[in-house]
C-alpha cells in the first residue's frame, strides 16, 4: 500500500521547505503535488534524506531552502541525514545569505561563491551529490534508494541481475605497482553494469566511496584511488570513508574493500581536499 506525505517541514523564519515525502513499499510517493512542490525551489533548492525521530533508520525526502540557522540544525544532524542533493548554480547552504554579507561586512558575494556547489561538494562535503536540474536531482534521489530497504529492519532490494563491464582488469592494473591506475574502471568491471552509484565523487576524490550492485544484490564499495595522492587516506577521506560504512551497517548493505594504500597521510597534506 502506497505510503501519503509525511507532512511539511519548517526550518523558521525566511527558511521554509517546500514538502516531506515518505517513501512507498518500491518507490518515492509521487503525484503532480510533487512537482509543483518542486517548482518553488527554483531558486533556492535543497533534498534532504534523513531519519525521523528516534523511530528504526528509515528514508524521506524533504525538499527545504536553508540559510540562517538552518545550516546549523543542518551540521547537528549531520550524522543522522544519509544523502543531499544540491542543484548546481542556484543552491546554496549558508549561516546567511548574500545580503546579510553585504550588511555585515560589505563584501558582495554571490550564492555560488558563499555556499553553492563548488564549496559543498568539493570542499566541505556536505553534499553528496550535485544536479543541474530538478528533474536531474529526482532521478539521483531515486538511484539512491533503490539500493536501500523501506527501514533497518528489511532486507535490501534484490534487482534483475546484469553483467559488469567489458573491461580487461589485466590492463587497467599496471605490472609496475609504483603507477596509478583508476579503481573506478576496476569498479565498473566487477559490478552489474551501469549499477554504480558514487557518493561524494567530488570530496577526498583519494576514498572512492558508493553503491552498486553484484548479481542484482546491493553492496558498498570503499576504494582507495591511487589517482590522487596515490590513494593516501587523508583526514577527509577517512571521515568519508567512515560515513559511508555507517550508512551501509544501518540498511544490512554488505561492504567491498578495494585497498591499494601507502598509508595515511603525513604533513600538512593530511588535511588537503583535493
Amino acid at each position: 500500500m502506497r505510503s501519503s506525505p509525511r507532512g511539511c517541514y519548517d526550518t523558521g523564519r525566511r527558511t521554509t521547505a517546500a514538502g516531506a515525502f515518505a517513501l512507498s513499499e518500491n518507490n518515492l510517493y509521487t503525484t503532480e503535488a510533487f512537482y509543483d512542490y518542486l517548482s518553488h525551489l527554483t531558486d533556492d533548492g535543497i533534498m534532504v534524506f534523513t531519519r525521523w525521530g528516534f523511530e528504526p533508520p528509515r528514508e524521506s525526502l524533504r525538499l527545504v531552502s536553508l540559510a540562517r540557522e538552518a545550516l546549523g540544525q543542518l551540521e547537528v544532524k549531520e550524522f543522522s541525514r544519509h544523502i543531499i542533493v544540491l542543484r548546481e548554480g542556484t543552491g546554496m547552504m549558508a549561516a546567511g545569505g548574500p545580503p546579510v554579507v553585504k550588511a555585515a561586512t560589505g563584501i558582495d558575494v554571490t550564492k555560488e561563491e558563499l555556499g553553492g556547489s563548488a564549496i559543498h561538494a568539493k570542499a566541505s562535503g556536505i553534499v553528496d551529490r550535485v544536479a543541474k536540474t530538478d528533474e536531474e536531482a529526482i532521478t539521483l534521489a531515486r538511484s539512491f534508494l533503490s539500493y536501500l530497504p523501506t527501514n533497518a529492519w528489511s532486507y535490501p532490494p534484490v534487482a534483475t541481475p546484469s553483467e559488469p563491464e567489458n573491461i580487461d582488469l589485466q590492463t587497467v592494473l599496471p605490472e609496475d605497482p609504483r603507477r596509478p591506475f583508476d579503481v573506478k574502471k576496476v569498479i565498473r568491471g566487477l559490478v552489474d553494469s551501469g549499477s554504480f552509484f558514487e557518493i561524494k565523487p567530488d570530496f577526498a576524490r583519494m576514498m572512492v566511496t558508493g553503491l552498486a550492485r553484484i548479481d542484482g544484490h546491493p553492496i558498498g564499495i570503499v576504494a582507495n584511488q591511487p589517482m590522487t595522492f596515490a590513494g593516501a587516506i587523508t583526514a577527509a577521506a577517512a571521515r568519508k570513508a567512515r560515513r559511508f560504512i555507517d550508512l551501509c551497517s544501518a540498511y544490512h548493505i554488505p561492504l567491498l574493500s578495494l585497498q591499494d594504500v601507502p598509508g595515511v597521510m603525513t604533513g600538512p597534506g593530511g588535511h588537503a581536499v583535493p
